[in-house]
């Protein structure tokens, strides 16, 4: 690895909710083109080369 190396974070954060999102785990598709990431409240599909969340599934409200 070069140290000008630049890496970004994915931002998992819904555009109207500015909280943090914590993610417990992350899968890849078998193409590598996008990642599944689950917290407690919701489960992302994030689209790499997009850059962007494309699918948030909420989770129940007991």
């Amino acid at each position: 690895m070069n140290s000008k190396d630049i890496h970004e974070g994915l931002n998992f954060s819904a555009a109207e909710d500015e909280s943090s999102f914590g993610i417990f785990s992350i899968k890849f598709s078998k193409d590598g083109r996008e990642l599944v990431g689950n917290s407690n409240e919701s489960i992302c599909i994030y689209d790499l080369g997009a850059n962007k969340v494309t699918e948030r599934i909420h989770a129940h409200v007991r």
